[in-house]
């Protein structure tokens, strides 16, 4: 998936005034686009947005990408949202920062910063 694609979901993130199922989905099939995940994983990763689980849905996406990620997520940001600190591969100056509304949408942000500097590295 290309940079600016990448870029055009983080802006609908961002903009989110909370995660739902039409957004995640979005991102997983946006995100598995170069390679399929397994079908034991796509169905644990509906279920938890089936069962309205965003965060967990959120920690799912970020831990298959990046199985040896390393997050955290406080409910304190400067406009009272969430903020996410995502090191996708436990490096110092390896570390995506977002603010959004939710925990969720805030590391779903994170997320895809990291995927669109590895879009941007790799063009």
């Amino acid at each position: 998936m290309s940079a600016s694609d990448l870029t055009s979901l983080l802006i609908r993130v961002e903009k989110a005034e909370g995660a739902d199922r039409e957004l995640l989905v979005a991102l997983g099939e946006a995100l598995f686009i170069d390679f399929a995940p397994s079908p034991a994983w796509w169905k644990k990763f509906t279920r938890f947005i089936d069962a309205g689980a965003w965060t967990d849905a959120a920690l799912a996406l970020c831990k298959r990408l990046y199985p040896d990620v390393f997050f955290h997520v406080s409910r304190f940001s400067r406009d009272g949202g969430a903020e996410a600190h995502l090191y996708p591969n436990r490096r110092i100056g390896d570390d995506y920062k977002a603010e959004a509304k939710t925990p969720a949408l805030a590391l779903l942000a994170a997320l895809l910063k990291a995927k669109i500097a590895e879009a941007s590295h790799d063009q």
